[in-house]
């Protein structure tokens, strides 16, 4: 539970790149197509193409949450088992097969951690990437359009610049959304968690409203091992 409120606490800090994130992007499309013109909508037909890429990632990351939160919780509840009854695993001498169930499913978690951090990196080296192959096919449209198209400083440096501003929001925005698919997760759990039903602190139920405090259906008891049973 407690990595599930890390996990919410780690959006509520960035939750305003939803907004901010899409909005600087917009801003900075808006003040390239001043600079390049139509030329600017081959930038934008990479990012559309890459967007699908990181959202397809987001979902993979997503389910590899949720595969290593039920791992985690499989390995912190054999560990409090192993915990509460270390008396009784030594005196038969079970620590070998107990052992080898927490390292498996420790292997487990690992394989899901590697293929997340594989996943994530990916999705960096992309969004590092998208700033160069957008000027790219922005700059080589541009002169394709119109021969008499030149690029001064001003306009390459302006360019370029506006290229840099959108590196930030288009690195946030699919790791807050990844995040908060993996909130969602957690969310879940939590819920379930909360709405679970209460603990009854007697742990007895009944319902009998009886004038005798024991009652025998179909019994029969005895004391003594080689006697008559005593009641019937």
């Amino acid at each position: 539970m407690s990595s599930d409120a890390q996990q919410l606490m780690d959006l509520m800090v960035n939750l305003n790149l939803l907004w901010s994130a899409p909005f600087q992007i917009l801003m900075a499309i808006i003040f390239l197509w001043q600079e390049l013109g139509v030329a600017i909508l081959a930038g934008v037909a990479v990012l559309i193409l890459i967007i699908p890429l990181n959202a397809y990632i987001a979902a993979k990351v997503k389910q590899l949450k949720k595969s290593h939160l039920k791992s985690k919780d499989q390995r912190i509840k054999l560990l409090n088992e192993i915990l509460h009854g270390i008396k009784i695993l030594k005196l038969y001498a079970w620590e070998p097969s107990y052992q080898k169930k927490v390292v498996d499913i420790r292997e487990n978690e690992m394989d899901v951690l590697k293929s997340t951090g594989y996943l994530t990196t990916f999705s960096m080296l992309t969004l590092t990437c998208i700033p160069f192959l957008v000027s790219i096919a922005t700059f080589g449209v541009y002169f394709l359009l119109d021969d008499a198209n030149v690029l001064t400083a001003s306009k390459v440096f302006t360019t370029i610049s506006l290229f840099n501003i959108l590196r930030l929001p288009l690195f946030d925005l699919p790791t807050v959304i990844s995040l908060v698919m993996q909130t969602k997760v957690s969310l879940g759990r939590l819920e379930n968690f909360f709405c679970g039903e209460e603990l009854n602190p007697n742990c007895i139920e009944t319902n009998y409203n009886g004038n005798h405090s024991v009652g025998f259906v179909g019994a029969s008891l005895q004391w003594d091992k080689t006697g008559p049973c005593t009641l019937k």
